[in-house]
């Protein structure tokens, strides 16, 4: 099973785009038919969606580590010498890339899915003249003025959760050799053959209590090894109470709002409407069939609309939360069951 959840929300647009013409601030945005629409991109989601996460739930959702470049040939990765999934959430959840020289070269996608903030309202060219006069009085020098393109409006986006997925990792390694002392299982890679002199890189897998030759236990699930041959398959499965209580946290801030700082500007992206279904497959099945009526105050999700939403087969149930002076839902029918908080979504059966 897997969650999909879509979001609707009121804000500036705060992720901004290239400079124009060296003092007009832009701000990102689309062609929709024959309309301009605003966009917050995907990254920005993902980061203000962790920084919420880590300012709420420091422990549970640690930044990981990063690996330092060497020259400016080499790309900022996560560093898995340093952090694994039962250590850190982000990774479990955001996935990450190591293509480090010498070292481990695997992937994980994501299995926790964004899409942009993409705005209901067209940009109508709006723009705003700045400077900065306090500054400038206190250094004695002239004002710097500069333009800023401007959008207030409805946004909305979606996130997914592959719950298949989530707690689950594989690092295969090979002509490789494990060690394990003090609570800490070091896996030795093969040498490079670039260099000669390479001893290889070593990872480490720490806070472990050796169950046998081939399991180890961590407070937060196990790491258990495959061998076959010259490949060693190094297994990460995170614990089911842990995976749930993850879950439930990102549940709750898309639920409550994420911080977001951008522009000098602060705001706190909260839904006016928010869908949550435990669906079949990680899809955002919501996102590009939500519409609003605009012409009616407060502003509602018609009952077609809603009904339209729920008419795809993948659900198995859903949540819904409005806001009822700002953005309301119509009446409607339905026979998929409702849940009446967030986490009821989260089922024992959707855990295995």
């Amino acid at each position: 099973m897997s969650i999909t959840a879509t979001m609707v929300f009121e804000a500036s647009e705060l992720n901004r785009d290239e400079k124009m013409g060296n003092n007009i601030l832009t701000i990102k945005k689309l062609s929709y038919g024959n309309k301009i629409l605003a966009f917050i991109s995907r990254n920005a989601i993902r980061h203000y969606l962790f920084y919420t996460l880590n300012r709420l739930y420091p422990e549970d959702w640690k930044e990981a580590a990063v690996t330092v470049p060497k020259n400016s040939k080499e790309a900022i990765q996560f560093d898995l010498k340093k952090s694994n999934i039962l250590e850190n959430a982000e990774l479990d959840f955001f996935g990450y890339m190591s293509t480090e020289e010498g070292s481990l070269s695997t992937v994980r996608k994501a299995p926790l899915g964004i899409t942009k903030a993409l705005s209901f309202e067209e940009w109508r060219g709006d723009m705003a003249f700045y400077a900065n006069p306090e500054m400038a009085k206190r250094s004695g020098t002239t004002p710097n003025p500069y333009q800023k393109e401007e959008f207030f409006g409805i946004f909305k986006y979606s996130v997914t959760i592959d719950e298949d997925r989530i707690g689950k990792d594989s690092w295969i390694i090979s002509n490789g050799e494990t060690e394990f002392s003090e609570g800490t299982l070091k896996i030795s890679l093969e040498a490079t053959k670039k260099k000669k002199n390479d001893s290889g890189k070593i990872l480490f897998v720490r806070n472990l209590e050796k169950i046998s030759e081939t399991e180890y236990k961590h407070e937060k699930g196990k790491v258990i090894i495959k061998e076959n041959d010259n490949q060693k398959t190094i297994n990460f499965i995170v614990d089911d109470e842990v995976k749930e209580k993850r879950i439930k946290q990102i549940l709750e801030v898309l639920q409550n709002g994420l911080v977001y700082h951008a522009s000098t500007e602060h705001e706190c992206i909260i839904p006016l409407f928010m869908i949550v279904a435990k669906v079949k497959i990680p899809a955002p099945i919501f996102h590009h069939k939500l519409s609003i009526d605009f012409d009616v105050s407060p502003m509602r999700i018609t009952k077609e609309n809603i009904e339209d939403l729920l008419s795809n087969e993948y659900i198995e149930s859903i949540y819904l939360k409005d806001s009822p002076s700002k953005l309301t839902i119509e009446p409607f029918q339905t026979n998929i069951p409702k849940s009446q908080k967030i986490d009821d979504l989260i089922t024992k059966e959707d855990k295995k």
